[in-house]
């Protein structure tokens, strides 16, 4: 088998162990994703599985779709689709929309992004009149962490302890409620309300675990426990089963995520297989001789040491800046010999802790003209116009959906105020449909019969239009794009291409079933993932520790070394001040031939201290003064 040629000793262990379950624990930059692919490769061009019988569960569908080009350039069949590749949240969502009727669930559900979740929480502390006191965004990010942990309200009513909770419990409960009102499910739903589906229905975990003969899962250590529990309820059966992750990659506990998995897998499963990829292909050995010394420092994890076969680099150079702005010069100038050198920018990237440390960078790279981009920024989907007219496809695939009939009653404007959308809401909590209590208003407000009208329109045409012409309708018929005309032709112009390119998005789509609206809608709320993020080409990189995993780059300058920035003044205990150790052993292991690290004497007009960090490496850094 030709392709296997390509892997060393320890990858090919990982690819022939079939029969046990495994967990490989590979180093940054030791060649995981190779691994994966080539381990479904041998699956499939063995007969050890068929392609529809294998899971691959990733983090991001970007991943997911790259898993399955390399897999079909290894094999070359076309039946690599059938391979089932996707998120933890994607694979819930297929199991709720293949099997949620068997569990009451109404199949037309939409997905609450979390604006859509803070827009329902505040219309919950508006109605407790508890609006003023708290934030709705904090108790969202409450609420998930909950779900995430598999607490419902009634087990949070157990373990509440200040006053905070008790709000965010009086929320919760009514949050489920609306939810359940409005035919909506949130991302933590998903994998929530599979677990529960598979728990209460025998049959149906049965037949999966029957169907499914190996599982594979891509970023193991940034699991959270619901994804652990459905991962161990289609696993338990057969036993079959590959999980690579890395221990000292673990940075995500902020979202949820547990690197504990990595350790309960050896509780959960006797007979696992523990192979260790230590060997990196990315950075030079020095270093990754800063990344062990650093990384030792942490007692929780199995130890490794990284290698490389690139002995020739030099030691990383730390500089200590007086202030901010003298770092920001100091890094200009190493660009501009870096690029004298023929260097190209997006080889390049400026790693920070917190976001408010990329303006000094920003301005100094501005005044230099030299391009860059902020990775991270606001995501296409999360643009005014596209959440407009996603709203408007919500609820003509379900007319329950008050949050989405909430952001565009009144988009463009039609003079339906506040006041207004309350007559709507009293209606519904009688027990009214959305469409029925707009009715009831529409006989005594003018301007809700307009929109009325409007909604019955979209609602006859949905079975005669594809997506594309769907969005052109509602595009023309709301006269959308007078929302924009006073704000000058360039900005009409920019929020016209981007719903130019929503259009193109949706002919892109292939809609293989009779639900394709409620298949697209669903596919956008999965794409619209935050954690994927674009380099571009011709521009240095500008991103936070947290946003730059699985990416890398030739030169790094991994910047504010402080305490207080890194480790960030938050951590508190050793468990966090262990996971900012980790954060910092991302940032380095992003280098693959030169890495950069500075801190600044003062910042923000505040005298800083060194970071611990630069303590425990100083013995191999060259200081630059």
């Amino acid at each position: 088998m030709d392709f296997l040629n390509e892997l060393n000793k320890e990858q090919l262990e990982a690819v022939f162990e079939i029969e046990r379950p495994v967990l490989i624990l590979a180093g940054a930059g030791s060649g995981k994703t190779r691994v994966i692919t080539y381990k479904i490769a041998y699956l499939i061009k063995n007969n050890f599985a068929k392609p529809e019988n294998i899971v691959a569960l990733t983090f991001t569908n970007k991943a997911a779709e790259e898993m399955k080009r390399r897999i079909d350039n290894l094999l070359g069949v076309k039946n690599v689709d059938k391979v089932w590749a996707g998120t933890f949240h994607g694979f819930g969502l297929y199991l709720l929309k293949n099997f949620g009727r068997y569990w009451n669930l109404c199949p037309n559900f939409v997905i609450y992004d979390e604006n859509d979740q803070e827009d329902l929480i505040k219309d919950i502390l508006k109605d407790l009149n508890r609006s003023k006191e708290y934030s709705a965004r904090d108790i969202k990010e409450k609420i998930s962490r909950l779900k995430d942990q598999l607490i419902t309200p009634q087990e949070f009513s157990n373990i509440i302890s200040n006053s905070f909770d008790e709000i965010v419990l009086e929320v919760y409960k009514k949050y489920e409620k609306e939810l359940r009102k409005n035919n909506a499910l949130d991302f933590a739903d998903l994998l929530l309300y599979s677990i529960n589906l598979l728990y209460e229905k025998p049959a149906i975990c049965g037949f999966l675990q029957d169907k499914i003969e190996y599982v594979l899962v891509d970023e193991y250590q940034d699991t959270n426990k619901a994804q652990y529990e459905l991962f161990k309820i289609i696993v338990l059966d057969k036993q079959k089963f590959s999980v690579v992750g890395d221990d000292d990659q673990s940075i995500y506990s902020f979202r949820g995520a547990d690197y504990q998995n990595i350790f309960k897998l050896e509780k959960d499963f006797k007979n696992l297989k523990i192979i260790f990829l230590t060997k990196n292909y990315r950075s030079t050995q020095q270093i990754l001789e800063i990344a062990n010394a650093l990384i030792a420092n942490n007692d929780k994890r199995y130890p490794k040491e990284l290698w490389s076969d690139k002995r020739d680099g030099t030691y990383p150079i730390l500089f200590r800046a007086l202030n901010e702005e003298d770092e920001a010069n100091f890094v200009i100038r190493q660009i501009r010999l870096e690029l004298a050198k023929g260097r190209k920018l997006s080889e390049i990237a400026i790693l920070y802790r917190t976001n408010r440390q990329s303006r000094p960078f920003e301005e100094a790279l501005i005044r230099n003209n030299i391009p860059y981009k902020v990775i991270g920024g606001l995501s296409f989907f999360d643009r005014k116009e596209v959440k407009d007219i996603v709203a408007y496809l919500n609820i003509i695939y379900n007319p329950n959906d008050l949050i989405s009939l909430k952001r565009i009653i009144n988009v463009p404007k039609r003079g339906i105020g506040e006041a207004t959308f309350n007559m709507i809401r009293e209606y519904y909590n009688k027990g009214y449909s959305l469409l029925e209590a707009i009715g009831e208003v529409s006989r005594i407000k003018r301007e809700v019969k307009s929109f009325y009208d409007l909604w019955k329109y979209f609602l006859d045409l949905k079975s005669s239009l594809n997506i594309r012409e769907l969005i052109a309708t509602i595009i023309d018929k709301t006269n959308y794009l007078s929302e924009f005309q006073n704000q000058g032709k360039e900005e009409l112009t920019i929020r016209m291409d981007n719903l130019m390119e929503l259009m193109d998005f949706a002919d892109n789509f292939p809609g293989k079933t009779q639900d394709t609206l409620g298949d697209f809608l669903s596919h956008l709320s999965l794409t619209s993932s935050k954690l994927e993020s674009s380099l571009e080409e011709g521009k240095v990189s500008l991103i936070t520790l947290h946003s730059v995993k699985g990416l890398e780059f030739e030169v790094v300058f991994l910047v504010g070394m402080e305490e207080g920035l890194l480790p960030h003044y938050n951590a508190a205990t050793r468990e966090e001040i262990q996971e900012e150790r980790r954060l910092c052993y991302v940032g380095i292991t992003r280098a693959k031939e030169k890495l950069y690290l500075s801190y600044a004497v003062k910042r923000y007009n505040r005298y800083q201290e060194p970071s611990r960090f630069i303590e425990e490496i100083s013995h191999l850094l060259s200081v630059k003064k």
